[in-house]
């Protein structure tokens, strides 16, 4: 629990959540303070030819062995304000259907229970809960030292 309580501590987090802009802060500071040997990326949702790209990355760093976290924000289109975020962590990614979907671990919900959403051409995910986009995603790599 202490670790769990000094990565919340380290990314500020709230009763209301963590900000997005905070949470890579954090993870920074807690691997280094630690000499963890892992590099978290965030990978950035781009829009191409009227076409979110980040389903395609997320397939690209699960195909490398990578750790991912999706971070969703609520808002009402993709480029609304946000209300609020949440953290997801992907465990698997097909396309079925002409669709585009992710199965995650989400800890809002019950233990040892995988969610599947779909992600739409402009980020948004469908099956939520709430109307909520894609924001980007958090790429945590292994390395031999730690960094």
């Amino acid at each position: 629990d202490n670790a769990v309580n000094e990565l919340a501590s380290d990314m500020g987090w709230t009763t209301g959540g963590v900000k997005s802009e905070d949470g890579m802060k954090g993870k920074k500071a807690f691997t280094d303070r630690h000499q963890l040997p892992i590099v978290n990326k965030r990978i950035d949702d781009e829009v191409v030819n009227g076409r979110s790209t980040l389903w395609d990355k997320i397939v690209s760093e699960l195909n490398d062995g990578e750790d991912v976290e999706l971070i969703i924000e609520f808002k009402q289109s993709p480029n609304g304000a946000s209300s609020g975020a949440h953290a997801v962590t992907v465990v698997g990614a097909n396309n079925l259907n002409r669709r585009q979907n992710i199965v995650v671990h989400d800890p809002a919900t019950p233990p040892n229970r995988e969610e599947g959403y779909t992600i739409d051409r402009n980020g948004q995910v469908v099956g939520y809960s709430k109307k909520a986009y894609v924001s980007f995603i958090i790429s945590e790599s292994a390395t031999t030292t730690p960094q």
